[in-house]
């Protein structure tokens, strides 16, 4: 039998495993003894630290926090299209993002509120969201967007963007089928180019 892995996360000193069925593994410091952790009712999509606390995305039961060693849905807010998590991230201040099937929602205290004012029908599947230099910026289906702190504007790159990572001051943004780009600050140019599939990248690491 085939074991897929379907993504790798380190957060903090643990390396995180997302597997099908449901199912996370972590390893601790020596990557020798793992701990299985099993999500109720939807398996996980994508994990993320912030301000000590676990959180994991999943695919149509929205978003879980640990807690004392148990998982915990927080969805207050969520649609049913926004129980498809498909990213999350933290700003510089701590406030905790997700990208969705519909759009892109800030966690308020305990509910989630719906911030998509700029971005078009087209572009609600938001894959990664990132803060650079102080401002979010968006991947989505329809391209990649940034946040004024008060609606979404469109950039020039216009393909579905899945990753974003920062490397040596500069933002850099898989996509598929248009490969790498990059923003210095004031342009986004081309960095690789990808005729076919996917270019995704993955990092946690400034």
């Amino acid at each position: 039998m085939k074991k897929r892995i379907l993504r790798l996360f380190t957060i903090l000193f643990a390396l995180y495993v997302i597997l099908p069925a449901n199912v996370v593994l972590a390893a601790d410091e020596s990557g020798i003894e793992w701990q299985k952790e099993t999500f109720v009712g939807a398996p996980a999509y994508t994990l993320i630290e912030n301000e000590g606390k676990l959180y994991a995305g999943t695919a149509g039961g929205g978003v879980y926090v640990s807690s004392g060693g148990e998982w915990f849905a927080i969805n207050n807010g969520l649609n049913d299209r926004a129980l498809f998590v498909l990213s999350l991230a933290a700003d510089s201040g701590g406030i905790l993002y997700a990208g969705t099937w519909d759009g892109v929602y800030r966690l308020d205290g305990n509910r989630w509120v719906a911030m998509n004012d700029g971005i078009d029908e087209e572009s609600q599947y938001v894959n990664a969201i990132f803060e650079y230099s102080g401002t979010l910026y968006a991947g989505t289906s329809g391209g990649i967007y940034r946040y004024n702190g008060e609606r979404w504007n469109p950039t020039t790159v216009s393909l579905d963007t899945y990753a974003f990572a920062k490397y040596k001051d500069a933002l850099y943004a898989g996509t598929f089928g248009g490969g790498l780009f990059r923003f210095d600050g004031e342009n986004w140019t081309a960095s690789i180019a990808a005729t076919d599939g996917f270019f995704f990248m993955q990092t946690d690491v400034d």
